[in-house]
């Protein structure tokens, strides 16, 4: 085993002797070089250096890792993995090292170029630390409690071998009995939000039955908080809903309680309201650097299209038709999430933009006390035109060849995000793999291809609407 770490740091030594360095690489030295190195990664895959020999005097490398349900068959293993602090080094197969074989090759001198390289493709090796076995043990506790297990318990043995300095740490779990939900009451004082909660499918994430399990309990509250954004509710966030569980002593069963909490005294709304947007502002030359956080917006040009205002800057470089089809936000409706995510997306897939941003600014109350909203949408854009070129070779036994590709592309040819692609391509193979004669024994090719694509499904008799749903380019 000693042979097979000692080969690489000969074949280093040798590559830095002047006499090697000497010899002109004709194809046979080249062939033998390819040998050695074949050696050596063969001799790095089958046996590789001692896995210990970068683990300082006095600790362990983490050797194997296991996690055993003691009384529980419905959690496997497997599932809670991903809740440990420390793992062994990653294998190869399901039992091959390479990354740490590959570490290992490197010599205790790091001002070396081998020892750095070999370093930076493999992987150090994982040494053994009591904090992060005992953080493991908790998170898998903790894991077991939130899926409904509260009298679960974590006991951990570490196998030391002295002789190689490796440790197997192993991970006992025993679930107890786990408890159930009974019943699922909801304390919501808000009767709006309370009817929208009756009628939301997240209220169906849990029924009585099921586990206790706080992941789902989790779920359930981040689906109803999204279905709040959705009508109207810009202000709720998940935080304001709780769970009470009521347990008797000994028992298994559990009475759980939604609650709804109402804003804190800092907060501007003392209540839970539902906010409409007043107007939709698209910024078109926008500057994260300069302008953000202001409400000033210094543009030369103000145009109004059907329900939404463009402020553009030096030049018009996108029609306001296109941003129109590209805004589900609205003026009169309710605020949405939903709506706002799907503007996001929209304007992502014009190429002609290269920062977008939607800010909800606050804009007084309608007559009948409603807060409303401004949709500021921020646009910057990218560049307009680009041009890419790429180069190849190739080697077709023994047929020697290379080709060039130019690329052209214009992200907006009608000031609607268009993009126009354009490239040539030219090939050359000389059938002797001689270059001297370019003129006969060979082959050359040609290429062109040049195509127009638009960001939106263009037909005609078309609505907005169906345009702003449909998600299709042309």
């Amino acid at each position: 085993m000693q042979w097979f770490c000692t080969l690489g740091f000969n074949l280093h030594k040798l590559l830095k002797s002047s006499n090697f360095a000497s010899v002109r690489l004709t194809s046979c030295h080249i062939s033998g070089i390819a040998h050695i190195v074949t050696v050596v990664t063969m001799a790095t895959l089958l046996f590789g250096c001692s896995s210990t020999r970068h683990v300082p005097q006095g600790q362990y490398l983490v050797d194997k890792v296991d996690i055993t349900m003691v009384d529980n068959a419905e959690v496997e293993e497997g599932q809670l993995v991903n809740y440990l602090r420390q793992t062994p080094n990653h294998k190869v197969l399901g039992f091959l090292k390479l990354q740490l074989a590959t570490y290992n090759m490197s010599g205790r001198d790091s001002t070396k170029w081998y020892n750095r390289w070999a370093r930076k493709l493999g992987q150090p090796p994982v040494i053994y630390d009591q904090e992060l076995t005992d953080a493991s043990a908790y998170q898998l506790h903790q894991a077991m409690v939130n899926r409904g297990y509260l009298d679960a318990e974590v006991t951990v043995d570490t196998i030391h071998t002295g002789k190689n300095r490796k440790v197997q740490v192993d991970y006992r779990i025993t679930t107890g009995l786990p408890h159930y939900i009974s019943t699922i009451d909801y304390s919501i004082p808000d009767s709006a939000i309370a009817s929208l909660i009756a009628a939301s499918p997240s209220r169906d994430r849990l029924k009585p039955g099921d586990l206790l399990d706080r992941n789902r309990l989790e779920d359930m509250r981040t689906g109803i908080s999204e279905m709040l954004r959705n009508n109207g509710y810009f202000t709720f966030t998940k935080d304001y809903i709780t769970f009470t569980a009521d347990t008797a002593a000994g028992a298994r069963d559990v009475n759980l309680t939604l609650n709804l909490r109402q804003p804190s005294a800092q907060s501007p709304d003392k209540s839970h309201l539902t906010y409409r947007i007043s107007r939709v502002i698209f910024v078109t030359d926008y500057n994260p650097g300069t302008d953000y956080g202001s409400f000033d917006f210094h543009n030369q040009d103000t145009v109004y299209y059907r329900d939404i205002e463009v402020l553009y800057g030096a030049d018009r470089y996108l029609r306001p038709q296109i941003l129109y089809e590209a805004s589900h936000i609205a003026p009169g409706q309710l605020f949405s999430q939903h709506a706002v995510d799907l503007t996001y997306e929209a304007l992502g897939r014009l190429g002609i933009l290269r920062y977008v941003n939607i800010d909800m600014r606050r804009a007084g109350f309608t007559p009948d006390g409603e807060p409303l909203l401004d949709a500021y949408i921020l646009l910057t854009r990218g560049k307009k035109q680009g041009v890419s070129l790429e180069l190849e070779g190739t080697n077709s036994e023994g047929d020697l060849g290379f080709g060039v590709g130019v690329t052209y592309q214009h992200r907006n040819l009608a000031h609607g995000s268009e993009l126009l692609s354009a490239k040539f391509r030219t090939s050359y193979e000389s059938l002797s793999g001689d270059f001297n004669g370019l003129i006969n024994n060979r082959y050359m090719e040609y290429a062109g291809e040049i195509g127009i694509t638009f960001p939106q499904f263009e037909a005609p008799f078309l609505s907005y609407d169906f345009k702003r749903r449909i998600k299709a380019t042309t």
